[in-house]
Order: C-alpha cells, then sequence, then structure tokens
C-alpha cells in the first residue's frame, strides 16, 4: 500500500502543478493593467506571498514549533543563505518566462536543468556520470537547439493556429528568461546538496519558503506602487477571476512541493522524476485548451524528443536502482559479512550518481534534490 500511496502522491502533485502556466494566462489576462511588465510585479507580490506562507506553516509543523525551526535557521544560517537566493531567482524567473513565451517552450527549455547540474556538480562536487546519462544530456541539448533554432534565426515564429484571446506568443526573451531559470535551479540543486552536506542538521526545507517569500518582497515596491495609482486613478480593480487564478495557484504550487515531498518516502527518486516528467505535455496541453496556444512544429518535435529522452533515462536509472536494491537484499540473506559488503557496494553506486540516496526526504525541498539528481546522474 505505501509504494501505491507513494504513486498516487507523485500524480496529483504533477496533475496540480501543470495548470500553472494556464493560470498565469488567466491572470495576465483578467489583470488590472494593460501591461505585462506591470502585470508581473503584482503577480509576483501576491502568489508568492501566499505560496511563502503555506509552505512556512509546513516547515512549522516537520520542525516541531516555530522556536525550534527559528533556532535551527539561526544556528544554519549560512548553509541556507545560497539555496534561498537560487531558490528566490527561479521563482522570479518562472512567472517571467511563463508571461514572455508560450508555456511549451518555457516548460521545455527550464527543464535542461539536469545539463547544467551535471556540469556544476562535477565541478563543484566532484560528481561523475554513467554514459546512458551522458548521451542522454547530448540528446536533450539537440532537442533544444532543434526547437530553439528558429525563432533564434528569425526572431518570432507564428503560431500554426489561431489562438485565443490570453495565448501568449513566443519571443526570444521569453526563451532565454526559461532557460536562465533552468541555470538558477540547477545551481539551486547543487547549493542544497553541498549545504546538506557540510550541516546535516540544517532545515533545507525552510530554503524553497524563504525564496518564495524573497521574491514577493523583491516585487513589493513595484507592486505596491502599481496599486497606489491604480488606486488614484479611480480604483484598484482586481477583478475575482484574477485573484481567484492568483490564490489557486499559489496554493496548487504548495501542494505540489509538499506532495513531491511525501511521494519520495514511499517511492524511489527515479520513479518521482519520471512522474515528474508528465509536465512537459500536460502543462502545454492546458494552454491549448483554454486559449488554443499553438507551438511551432520544432516546439511539438523538441518536447517529444526531450520527453522520450528523459523517460528512457528514468527507466535506465530505474532499473539500477532496483538491481542495486536486489544485490543488497541478496546479500543480507548471506551473513551480516556479505550484508555489510553488500551495503557498501550500493553506497558506492549511490555516490557515483550523485549521492541521491536519502534515508528519509520528507519536504519539497528535498524532493526537488532527490529527484533531479536521479534524473541528471
Amino acid at each position: 500500500m505505501s509504494r501505491a500511496r507513494g504513486w498516487l502522491y507523485a500524480l496529483a502533485a504533477v496533475l496540480t502543478v501543470s495548470p500553472d502556466s494556464m493560470l498565469l494566462h488567466f491572470m495576465l489576462l483578467y489583470s488590472p493593467c494593460s501591461a505585462v511588465w506591470e502585470t508581473i510585479p503584482l503577480i509576483l507580490f501576491l502568489k508568492y506571498s501566499v505560496m511563502g506562507f503555506i509552505q512556512v506553516g509546513y516547515s512549522v509543523v516537520q520542525a516541531g514549533s516555530p522556536a525550534i525551526l527559528l533556532s535551527q535557521v539561526k544556528q544554519s544560517w549560512r548553509a541556507l543563505l545560497l539555496p534561498s537566493i537560487f531558490m528566490l531567482i527561479c521563482q522570479l524567473g518562472l512567472t517571467t518566462c511563463f508571461m514572455t513565451t508560450t508555456a511549451a517552450n518555457a516548460i521545455m527549455l527550464f527543464n535542461l536543468q539536469p545539463v547544467w547540474a551535471l556540469g556544476m556538480g562535477r565541478y563543484f562536487l566532484g560528481d561523475t556520470a554513467q554514459p546512458h546519462t551522458l548521451v542522454a544530456m547530448a540528446v536533450a541539448l539537440s532537442a533544444v537547439f532543434l526547437a530553439f533554432a528558429p525563432l533564434a534565426m528569425s526572431g518570432e515564429v507564428e503560431a500554426e493556429m489561431p489562438a485565443a484571446e490570453g495565448a501568449i506568443p513566443r519571443t526570444r526573451f521569453g526563451d532565454v528568461v526559461a532557460l536562465l531559470v533552468g541555470v538558477s535551479l540547477a545551481s539551486y540543486l547543487v547549493a542544497y546538496r553541498a549545504s546538506s552536506m557540510s550541516d546535516p542538521e540544517a532545515p533545507l526545507s525552510i530554503a524553497p519558503a524563504l525564496g518564495s517569500l524573497g521574491a514577493s518582497l523583491v516585487a513589493a515596491p513595484a507592486a505596491i506602487a502599481i496599486l497606489v495609482s491604480k488606486g488614484e486613478e479611480g480604483g484598484i480593480g482586481l477583478s475575482s477571476t484574477f485573484v481567484l487564478a492568483t490564490l489557486v495557484d499559489a496554493i496548487l504550487e504548495a501542494y505540489y512541493d509538499i506532495a513531491m515531498g511525501l511521494a519520495s518516502e514511499d517511492i524511489t527518486s527515479a520513479e518521482v522524476a519520471m512522474m515528474m516528467l508528465l509536465e512537459i505535455p500536460l502543462g502545454p496541453l492546458f494552454c491549448y485548451w483554454a486559449f488554443r496556444e499553438v507551438p511551432a512544429t520544432s516546439t511539438i518535435i523538441g518536447c517529444l524528443v526531450l520527453f522520450c529522452t528523459l523517460v528512457a533515462h528514468g527507466v535506465i536509472e530505474l532499473r539500477i536502482e532496483m538491481h542495486a536494491a536486489a544485490k543488497l537484499e541478496d546479500g543480507s540473506k548471506d551473513g551480516a559479512s556479505k550484508s555489510g559488503d553488500s551495503e557498501l557496494q550500493l553506497r558506492d553506486i549511490m555516490s557515483s550518481r550523485g549521492g541521491v540516496a536519502l534515508s528519509k526526504r520528507a519536504s519539497g525541498a528535498q524532493r526537488v534534490q532527490s529527484t533531479v539528481e536521479s534524473t541528471m546522474v
């Protein structure tokens, strides 16, 4: 039952986060501001305030009390600093890229983060990659080049079908921001892992919450100025649709972090990583259903190649984990000495893949580390 529960948690999490891009489209469509660059800080301020407080609440529950959590943060603030900063950058960039390019391009480009994490992990932490991982990374980069090349050469790619009101066109700026979000997320993963090794007692589950609240604070001055300006013009004019979409998006993303953490307690990191890949096709499908937002053919082909590549890599990783677990179980039946040897072999296998074996992954932040590193190495 525990494995079935893990799969259900992972499936529920992916289904709740996949409408993110569609909800952001609704926020843009019903925004009280006419310009995209006025809407972005307003969304950042409102959405990440709600999301951050939900994440903090969950961290308090895990710690046992606010006093315990605060004490842990004070003691381990150095370990929390870099992961929180990189998560802040991710939160700012995610909203921006979804507002300035198609959902398909944004999701595909920031899902390149395993490539950047592989390079950073190798340079900063001495991680090694197996041959099938290197092949998967090469194919993934080729898929993104296939999707990105037409826009890079021409500047714009027209939609192949008429889009409904609220659809967001593809732009070079939005694609670049999505690419940088992937780099920032990879930096977060590497910083998170380095911090977990240097300070094992650090409450790293609070890092996503600090990143969310930090993004809200960064956007606060511009958002408040916009609200004041709108009030002076005769009313702020926040529609119920805009407020509802913002609140729902914040709650769903916060639930996603929590549910993925719970899923990783019952199923392997490779299995969680494979389930996460469903966002690649589901996110654009939600936008197509709501706004008839159709990406270019090159983007569709690139997404399919990337999705199939990551699934194949995830299957190989899953087989490796299952084989290692079977060896450990066989070794335990042959006596304590052999069991120790098998356990050491399992640790060696997991270490060579980036150290994704965690005794307990109960937080959303730990889920991000374990699942993406499983895809990475």
